[in-house]
């Protein structure tokens, strides 16, 4: 059961005030570092359990490679060993090799294994503590190579930093309420995958067959199969026919970086629009005067926000709290004025996949992809009349508050552990199993 200390039971350490029953020690007296390495080239139709760099980064899986494949020298692990990411530690990566495959694995040698000492650790402790603010931040110290990319951590010194040390049965307890905790991660995002996987199903039937129940008679078009009496026009042939606009954010001449300010009114970037909302965590601010002096670029309630370079295809729907906001920078905004065309509608419609990749075909340049506004303008729009489409709208603007309200609650999950990492290794919150 757990409980909050105060400032009694604690004593003064070289890594802070901890418990009175654990043990300040270095990393070195509770693991034994797995050194044991091989080529698998000399094995070269054997299948391995590969936990490489590239893999922990995708699927968070090791990958099954034959010998033959793998092309250099690699660690030989055992289940239960910690990884820890050497190389460009800014970035996390640790690792719990738990693979129960009769396999043999191995690991790029970017990892430090760190095997537990049964009589000192356990794996599941070992694995957290990682994260703790006692290893991951003073790593990122420990590093040599003069370009953080390329910076890696000294093995020599990171094994010889000192951690807090629970005795056996409060670090199995840490560990447990963790793992729940990360359980509960884990089921959240299954539950925003299926949700998402739901709103790409939807959207593929809508777009193709309608919004009622019985499928539509469809015709082939230039974006594929669409009911057959739907119309099809252009974003710049709609913008024209409803008095609306399509408008670039303003160039760096016109808008530098030394002009923004800590308070005053959102400039929204393409890296502002997340999951297509804009989120104003980081956004960059203008002056009063310089907002009046961009007032060709101000936005409306209905406008869709469309990045236009870098992560091009990032696109939001402005609401009616950020009416009057600035399109900033790297940015388009699409407004299609009194078309016939519902906002909403369009802004579903051009995340339809097909429609991003044809976007992202007529992006120009080599180093950095950009859209013009006679891209955008050419962008083909299948419409149909408005009940439709704001049956469709309201269809997908439902999948997508599921998938927010999913979100928020996978954001308090991971608060909730960051949190109780903090608590559980410091000692302040005690879970040992005699209710310390």
């Amino acid at each position: 059961m757990a409980k909050v200390n105060g400032g009694n039971g604690f004593k003064e350490t070289e890594v802070g005030d901890i418990p009175q029953e654990w043990d300040v020690v270095s990393l070195s007296s509770i693991v034994k570092e797995g050194k044991e390495t091989l080529n698998p080239m000399n094995f070269p139709d054997e299948l391995f359990d590969y936990y490489s760099i590239p893999d922990f980064q995708t699927t968070g899986l090791p990958g099954q490679e034959l010998g033959k494949k793998i092309l250099s020298q690699k660690l030989l692990v055992e289940k239960g060993t910690v990884l820890f990411g050497k190389l460009n530690p800014r970035v996390t990566k640790v690792w719990e090799v738990a693979s129960d495959s009769p396999r043999r694995k191995i690991a790029s040698t970017e990892f430090i294994p760190l095997v537990p000492l049964p009589d000192k650790t356990i794996t599941r402790y070992l694995y957290f503590l990682a994260f703790s603010d006692y290893v991951l931040p003073r790593a990122r110290e420990l590093v040599s190579g003069s370009t953080p990319s390329r910076q890696r951590v000294d093995t020599r010194a990171f094994l010889q930093m000192p951690i807090p040390l629970p005795p056996l049965p409060e670090q199995r307890e840490i560990a447990h309420v963790l793992s729940t905790i990360q359980r509960a991660i884990a089921a959240q995002e299954a539950v925003i995958a299926a949700a998402r996987e739901v709103k790409r199903s939807l959207m593929h039937r809508l777009f193709t067959y309608g919004p009622y129940a019985d499928p539509l008679p469809t015709k082939e078009t230039e974006i594929g199969e669409v009911p057959e009496h739907w119309e099809l026009s252009t974003i710049g042939e709609l913008c024209e026919l409803g008095g609306g606009t399509v408008q670039t954010g303003p160039f760096g001449s016109q808008l530098h970086a030394s002009d923004y300010v800590p308070d005053g009114i959102p400039a929204v970037m393409p890296q502002d629009i997340v999951d297509s909302r804009i989120v104003e965590t980081n956004i960059a601010r203008v002056s009063v005067e310089d907002h009046r002096r961009l007032s060709r670029y101000h936005l409306r309630a209905g406008d869709i926000v469309y990045a236009r370079r870098g992560d091009i295809g990032r696109r939001a729907l402005v609401t009616q709290a950020q009416d009057g906001w600035l399109c900033g920078t790297g940015s388009f905004f699409i407004r299609i004025g009194e078309s016939g065309i519902k906002p909403l509608y369009l802004h579903y419609y051009l995340g339809r996949p097909e429609v991003s990749a044809r976007i992202l075909s007529q992006a120009i340049g080599t180093t950095l992809l950009n859209l013009n506004t006679t891209i955008i303008k050419s962008v083909p729009v299948v419409y149909s009349a408005v009940e439709e489409q704001e049956q469709i709208a309201h269809i997908l603007d439902t999948a997508d508050r599921k998938i927010f309200v999913e979100e928020n609650r996978k954001a308090a999950l991971q608060a909730l552990f960051k949190s109780m990492l903090h608590e559980l290794m410091t000692g302040k919150v005690r879970v040992a199993p005699h209710g310390l």
